[in-house]
């Protein structure tokens, strides 16, 4: 079974790689979690403490060869169950199924604390969601 748990010093350099095999740029965060198997990372989650009880869910990704197998919904389980706090974050179109059986909705406004971490896409429809 998966274990998540808050990164240390240790875990950046795959972190990184995650990072990099997502095409994704890594941003400072105020929280980043780790997804283990074994001793190996293979995912993460970073956060961003928007204002007091407030996360903004920066990223979410797990390695390629373990994507759809629940792994994501696994690190996010375990990290919602951490903390009491609003939590929001913007993903694909296609992604919002992966968020909603973890009690996340769309929403219809994004608040101007939410919107200052995020830029406006134009290469694709944001789905901003929230629970809590």
């Amino acid at each position: 079974m998966p274990e998540a748990r808050l990164a240390t010093a240790a875990d950046q350099p795959a972190v990184s790689a995650l990072f990099v095999d997502a095409g994704w740029q890594e941003y400072p965060a105020d929280e980043v979690w780790v997804l283990c198997e074994s001793a190996d990372v293979v995912g993460v989650m970073t956060l961003i403490d928007v204002a007091p009880s407030l996360v903004f869910i920066e990223a979410v990704i797990v390695t390629r060869d373990l994507r759809r197998q629940g792994m994501a919904t696994e690190m996010l389980s375990k990290v919602l169950a951490s903390r009491t706090s609003t939590w929001r974050l913007e993903c694909r179109e296609e992604l919002v199924s992966l968020y909603e059986p973890c009690g996340f909705r769309v929403m219809d406004a994004v608040p101007d604390a939410v919107r200052a971490h995020v830029p406006e896409r134009t290469d694709r429809i944001q789905q901003f969601m929230r629970r809590g």
